[in-house]
């Protein structure tokens, strides 16, 4: 296994303000320590930054926006040119306008959503955080905020939507990254076991993945997955089997302790992203990952005793490791436009890209 580091996915918190079916992260009894505050967080980056410079890091929870101290994170992150996501469900950042304020002016150069419907979908938070999260995303647009993603999780209610959001992100300026819903089992410390949200049709599968493998292919829509993602749908989709070849993301949980992705720890959790730190509940201290890299590319080795899955971050950096640079098209904070994306933006969105400003 190569372990040629591309980007961290950090889940800064557990908590939420939500509570959607297919999503369990609010549970922390697999945590091992105490959440970590905001000045470890910011060591913890700093490590990062230091073993790895110039790799992005992709901040989530969780609901990361319930950290009062978040804007300070942002700004802090801009301070020392650390590309970074945050990836929110948008409540937050639309009802308390002075920690949107805060986030301005910190400077945030990103915002991320998850979107599931822009139709309606009648089913709770999930609804919720479609509706506020797209929202979000225009507000952040009106003051000058360029790089825009929402994440969709394609399930059995929006499968037969997901190209006409990707269509409507497209005119707005938004990128967009489809991944199928993780069903997940009681092992999972992310998915939540949903197998009623599955879609498990084969035929409604390659159609779909028919419709965004052009999508892709054609260069005119703003979309993270690479057009061979889709291909490989028949296979995984339904399956969820596939299994990492590498481990080029490091997962950090909101203790600091190590994953080996956002549902399985397995063995991985007696290191920790800082230099020293007492894991609360086991009473001992980690092993520090930038002391002892050496020893977790070895736990690596180890192949994945899990069921698989077919996430697009996690299939993305394993499977295009060896031709992910980041000057290229694959990497997904390269957030500039081709001519034939720019033309398809709405007139409005192309002011907003020449210009930063929109129409009135």
């Amino acid at each position: 296994m190569e372990n040629k580091v591309l980007k961290v996915e950090w889940l800064l918190t557990r908590k939420c303000d939500l509570h959607c079916s297919y999503c369990k992260i609010r549970d922390p009894r697999s945590l091992i320590g105490e959440e970590l505050s905001f000045s470890q967080v910011i060591d913890g980056v700093n490590v990062i930054d230091r073993m790895f410079p110039r790799v992005p890091i992709v901040f989530f929870g969780g609901e990361p926006a319930v950290l009062d101290w978040l804007p300070d994170l942002v700004a802090y992150c801009e301070s020392i040119g650390l590309k970074y996501a945050i990836i929110s469900n948008g409540r937050r950042a639309l009802r308390d306008s002075d920690f949107f304020e805060r986030l301005i002016e910190a400077g945030i150069s990103n915002w991320s959503v998850s979107i599931d419907s822009l139709k309606g979908l009648s089913r709770g938070d999930a609804e919720i955080k479609s509706r506020t999260g797209f929202s979000s995303l225009l507000k952040f647009r009106s003051r000058g905020v360029r790089d825009l993603v929402s994440c969709i999780t394609v399930t059995k209610d929006n499968i037969e939507e997901v190209p006409s959001i990707i269509e409507t992100l497209s005119r707005n300026g938004i990128w967009g990254i489809v991944t199928p819903l993780q069903v997940g089992d009681d092992t999972f410390e992310y998915s939540g076991h949903v197998p009623a949200l599955q879609e498990t049709r084969p035929e409604v599968v390659d159609r779909i993945a028919g419709v965004l493998y052009d999508m892709a292919k054609s260069g005119e829509f703003l979309m993270h997955n690479a057009p061979e993602y889709f291909l490989h749908w028949k296979l995984y989709f339904i399956q969820q089997d596939w299994k990492c070849s590498r481990k080029s993301c490091i997962t950090i949980d909101a203790d600091g302790s190590l994953k080996r992705c956002v549902d399985r720890k397995l063995g991985l959790e007696k290191f920790s992203v800082l230099s020293t730190h007492c894991l609360y509940m086991a009473e001992s201290v980690a092993l520090a990952l930038e002391d002892n890299w050496e020893d977790y590319c070895e736990a690596l080795k180890e192949p994945p005793a899990c069921k698989g899955c077919f996430w697009d971050p996690a299939f993305e950096t394993s499977m295009r490791a060896s031709t992910w640079e980041t000057s290229s098209a694959v990497d997904s904070f390269r957030h500039e436009l081709t001519d034939a994306q720019f033309n398809r933006l709405k007139p409005e969105t192309q002011k907003w890209w020449l210009e930063g400003v929109e129409d009135d």
